[in-house]
C-alpha cells in the first residue's frame, strides 16, 4: 500500500514539472510556405533561407519575419506574430501552476498566426524602350510650349553633317 501510494505521489510530482502545451504540442510550429510563382526564395528572420514550396519549424514563442524575393518580382514581406494557445489550459487540469510556467517560458503556451502562408509576388513594373539619341521620348525634338509661333516658320530641322563623296578635288594643275 505504502509503494502504491509514493508511486502515486511521483506521478503526480512528474505531471506537475511538466507542462500540458509542452508535451502535447511542442515548443515549433510547423508552416508551409508557398508562393505564386514558387521558386521564390524566402529570407526567415534574416537568418535562415529557403525556397517556395519549402515547410519549416518555427519557434511558437517569438514573431517571425518572411520576405520572399524573386527576380522581376517586388519583394513582399510577411510577419507570423505569436499568440496564446489554447493548450495551456490543458494545466488547470494536470500541470498546474509548475506546468503553466514551463510552457509560459518555453514558448508552448503560445501559437504562430497561420500554418500555412501563400504569398502572390507582384511582377515589376517594365520598363520603357531605350530612348532614341538627342531625344529623351525617343522621337522627333520637342518644341517648348511658350516658345512664340512666329519664329517657328524659320526653324529648320537639324541635319547631320554629310561626308563628300568620292575623292577630293585635285587643285594642283592650277
Amino acid at each position: 500500500m505504502v509503494r502504491n501510494i509514493a508511486a502515486l505521489a511521483l506521478a503526480c510530482a512528474a505531471v506537475q514539472c511538466a507542462g500540458c502545451a509542452t508535451i502535447v504540442h511542442g515548443t515549433t510550429e510547423r508552416v508551409q510556405i508557398d508562393s505564386t510563382p514558387s521558386g521564390a526564395e524566402v529570407a526567415i528572420d534574416d537568418s535562415q533561407r529557403v525556397i517556395t514550396p519549402s515547410a519549416v519549424d518555427l519557434s511558437r514563442g517569438s514573431a517571425h519575419k518572411l520576405v520572399f524575393h524573386k527576380p522581376g518580382y517586388q519583394d513582399t514581406t510577411e510577419t507570423l506574430t505569436s499568440g496564446v494557445s489554447g493548450w495551456i489550459l490543458g494545466n488547470l487540469l494536470a500541470g498546474g501552476v509548475v506546468g503553466m510556467a514551463i510552457d509560459a517560458s518555453d514558448g508552448a503556451a503560445r501559437q504562430l498566426s497561420a500554418d500555412r502562408v501563400n504569398i502572390a509576388l507582384t511582377p515589376l513594373p517594365a520598363l520603357p524602350p531605350k530612348a532614341a539619341a538627342g531625344s529623351p521620348q525617343g522621337g522627333a525634338p520637342e518644341v517648348p510650349p511658350d516658345l512664340p509661333a512666329l519664329f517657328m516658320h524659320d526653324a529648320q530641322p537639324a541635319v547631320a553633317p554629310t561626308q563628300p563623296h568620292g575623292p577630293p578635288p585635285d587643285f594642283s594643275d592650277d
